[in-house]
């Protein structure tokens, strides 16, 4: 587990170090709709021009497998990388999660990676993106896949 954590923690610095000089979203707030895993609200925070928190909050429905019906809060670190042209960033980042599931405990890390194109004449963004979690579940650790697709309006220019 230490491995896979260093791995992860390099990985970002990488990135990091790559999209150094590269620009960044064109908007400071927006709050929409996670489509996906989980389904709920997100909020989006730029802190400046290439780094963004970002606040989801949702449910899961009872999907079988890995998920039971619960809830779950996520807190995540965000960098933004401009691809091509200023309204298409790749974002990746990390963050962690806290939620209740069938009234067991869940709580672990997550990982996000994706595109996120806003339009240049519109408050709206959407994105696409993968968020892996590895964490505690039903009295056990495990990986958790996740991925959503977010719909937001832009409250801040």
């Amino acid at each position: 587990m230490k491995n896979a954590a260093l791995v992860a923690v390099l990985l970002l610095l990488l990135l990091q170090i790559t999209f150094q000089n590269a620009h960044a979203q064109n908007y400071n707030a927006a709050v929409g709709v996670n489509l996906g895993v989980p389904a709920g609200i997100t909020y989006k925070q730029f802190l400046n021009d290439r780094f963004a928190l970002e606040v989801i909050g949702g449910f899961y429905g009872d999907l079988g497998g890995a998920y039971a019906k619960g809830f779950e809060g996520i807190v995540l670190a965000e960098w933004h990388a401009e691809i091509f042209t200023p309204e298409l960033n790749f974002i990746y980042g990390a963050g962690g999660h806290i939620g209740s599931y069938d009234g067991g405990l869940s709580l672990g890390g997550d990982v996000v990676f994706g595109l996120e194109y806003t339009f240049g004449n519109a408050p709206i963004s959407f994105s696409f993106c993968a968020k892996p979690a590895y964490g505690w579940l039903d009295n056990g650790l495990g990986f958790l896949p996740g991925g959503s697709f977010g719909l937001r309006y832009i409250i801040s220019q």
